[in-house]
């Protein structure tokens, strides 16, 4: 199917569709949806687990780019559904939970940039320099927090390394005029504070492939 010459969907896609199979997330309303009007006891995370279990490989080219999407069969598991009530392994299985991701914390020092907004399109930018924690997808510093992917950056101080000191840490035989050059020829974000070395922390892995071709002092 097209939508103003755009391919959305195949024709086998829509096919499977009609026949009540569906891409993951579409399933599991579906099947959420049913269960409800039938005052069967499911949780969304269980009605995915059921879908998933019942897999068979199927999938369809679906959207702009042609993506390869699993399909679920909706209707089989409707089909069955009379036997499958008043089995205990299946109700314990559509009354799972989600399991809850470990959250990693760890204490950094940062400089970070954030806004506080006065209105909706109005806002004030704000900096904060010392120590803070990150939790998951979140940075607390001082009484707030910011989603670290949100309107917050943050710099990760290298263990608060002077340049000397991260040239030995990493075993690197090169001289501190030498790798101040190679910096500013690596392109790579960072910044000289004094004589400490400050790298954003989307850089870092770039950062440290680049250092392991140095020559190292072994």
């Amino acid at each position: 199917m097209k939508i103003n010459g755009v391919l959305t969907k195949s024709n086998n896609a829509l096919a499977a569709e009609a026949e009540g199979r569906y891409p993951l997330t579409e399933a599991t309303a579906q099947l959420y949806s049913f269960f409800k009007e039938n005052n069967f006891k499911a949780t969304r995370w269980g009605c995915r687990q059921i879908l998933e279990n019942n897999c068979t490989g199927e999938w369809h080219h679906v959207g702009k780019f042609a993506r390869q999407v699993d399909y679920y069969d909706v209707a089989g598991v409707i089909e069955d559904f009379g036997e499958l009530k008043d089995d205990p392994g299946f109700k314990d299985l559509a009354l799972s939970s989600e399991p809850k991701r470990e959250v990693k914390e760890r204490q950094i020092n940062c400089v970070i940039t954030y806004r506080e907004y006065t209105s909706r399109n109005n806002f004030r930018t704000y900096r904060y320099h010392g120590d803070a924690v990150v939790r998951g997808d979140w940075i607390h510093f001082l009484d707030t927090k910011r989603k670290v992917s949100g309107h917050a950056t943050y710099i990760d101080y290298d263990c608060h390394l002077t340049v000397a000191e991260f040239l030995d840490f990493h075993g690197l035989d090169i001289s501190q005029p030498a790798f101040r050059k190679r910096l500013k020829e690596w392109k790579i974000p960072h910044k000289l504070q004094g004589n400490r070395i400050v790298v954003p922390k989307c850089a870092i892995d770039a950062w440290r492939e680049r250092c392991s071709a140095l020559p190292t002092g072994a």
